[in-house]
């Protein structure tokens, strides 16, 4: 489509601003133009609401046995209002290909497309799992007869709730239903399969190929066929003759991984699996159990263990000190007892640390101390034995004690104490 006729569609959208559709709700912005149908916000006039509203085009809408199908489709998506991948369908017309349209509820704003999670990739955990309920969904859809011909990761939406738990919706079920309907758009090329490209038909392995190349996506954190500054043309051309280079994964399943999405790449639908089940079997993604949500990857900060320890380094060494401090001040004050001659010399023992200490976050005060500890204990220093002389007690006789692993450093602060 060129950009003057994308221009012309715009403007031929926005004069349908502040229509009502059967006096029941009101259009209010114009949200995107697709090349088969536009997209409106639209209110429910009796609620207030919003609501989405799409509307075929109408040259889409006026080939042979469209308004059958759509009725159709519209009709097999509401027997799935129940599943949490599907929008619900509030109303729908197909009488003319003037009158044809949908109104869904419109999305929470909770709600966040996939294609703003895709931009550096995802962890592998929470890659498979979000692939999981896609998968799911689509298993879903295609059991019930439902095509979507045009998945991409803009339609595709998810959601955390309070609890954690984690809802995906898939938005467009119903509104294409030839390859050739989700041509003409200037983006979203990259996301069709290769019969779509070659006009022809279309069915639940198109699909499978589409999810395919957002798996590889999800798992990569790049396209598998476009790449910056490709053109259409150069899209095109990868999808129809060329394969998407190996997932990189330091992973005991790149293997089968990169299996598995090299098969739903084929070129021909016939040499793809059987069915979306069949490629998330292959994954490792079973259908039949409930999924659970990936662990959380946020990891504690790298230099917490290393501050913690620089931290108990430093307490050590003060509590130390202190403890020498005290018994010296001890015995050399007036009222101080000293120890008979030829006793066993006091020790004095660190009580075990047994409570949890928060790093500080200057911990790096006490590198220095670590260090010390952590290194080769110096030569033992020894001074001249203690003598008693009329004025009191001269000399000191200290020695390095080695460290008591089971209760902590002992220091032996000598036979008599004193200065």
């Amino acid at each position: 489509m060129s950009v003057s006729g994308q221009s012309q569609d715009t403007e031929l959208a926005q004069q349908q601003l502040g229509f009502a559709i059967k006096d029941l709700y009101r259009i209010e912005k114009l949200e995107r133009v697709e090349s088969a149908y536009y997209v409106f916000r639209a209110v429910e006039t009796a609620s207030g609401r919003p609501v989405m509203a799409y509307q075929v085009r109408a040259h889409v809408a006026q080939r042979k046995g469209y308004l059958e199908r759509f009725q159709s489709d519209i009709r097999k998506l509401q027997r799935l209002r129940s599943h949490p991948a599907f929008p619900e369908v509030l109303d729908f017309s197909a009488t003319s290909p003037e009158q044809c349209y949908m109104i869904t509820v419109y999305p929470a704003v909770t709600d966040v497309p996939l294609s703003k999670q895709l931009t550096r990739g995802m962890p592998l955990a929470k890659a498979l799992y979000n692939l999981g309920l896609l998968g799911e969904a689509l298993d879903t859809a295609h059991r019930e007869g439902l095509i979507h011909y045009h998945l991409s990761p803009e339609r595709i939406l998810l959601s955390d709730n309070a609890d954690g738990e984690r809802t995906l919706r898939v938005l467009g079920f119903g509104l294409l239903q030839h390859g050739s309907d989700a041509m003409g758009n200037k983006s979203g090329t990259e996301y069709l399969a290769p019969e779509q490209l070659r006009n022809e038909a279309a069915d639940a392995r198109t699909d499978q190929f589409v999810l395919a190349a957002i798996a590889y996506e999800m798992i990569s954190g790049r396209k598998a066929f476009a790449q910056r500054g490709d053109t259409q043309e150069q899209i095109r051309e990868r999808i129809l003759r060329e394969d998407p280079l190996p997932v990189p994964l330091s992973h005991a399943r790149e293997s089968s991984i990169n299996s598995a999405l090299n098969k739903s790449f084929s070129k021909a639908r016939q040499q793809r699996h059987a069915t979306v089940r069949e490629l998330c079997t292959e994954l490792g993604l079973s259908l039949d159990r409930p999924l659970q949500p990936p662990p959380p990857s946020t990891p504690p900060p790298s230099g917490a263990p290393r501050r913690t320890a620089w931290l108990l380094a430093g307490l050590l060494g003060a509590l130390g000190a202190a403890g020498v401090l005290a018994l010296v001040i001890h015995f050399h004050s007036p009222s101080g007892k000293r120890p008979p001659d030829g006793g066993s010399p006091p020790v004095v023992r660190l009580p075990d640390l047994t409570t949890v200490v928060s790093p500080s976050p200057d911990a790096a005060a006490v590198l220095d101390m670590q260090e010390d500890l952590e290194g080769p204990l110096p030569p033992v220093r020894r001074e001249a034995p203690c003598q008693q002389t009329p004025d009191g007690w001269r000399g000191v006789r200290r020695e390095r004690v080695p460290l008591d692993a089971d209760r902590g450093p002992a220091v032996d602060v000598g036979r008599h104490g004193g200065i």
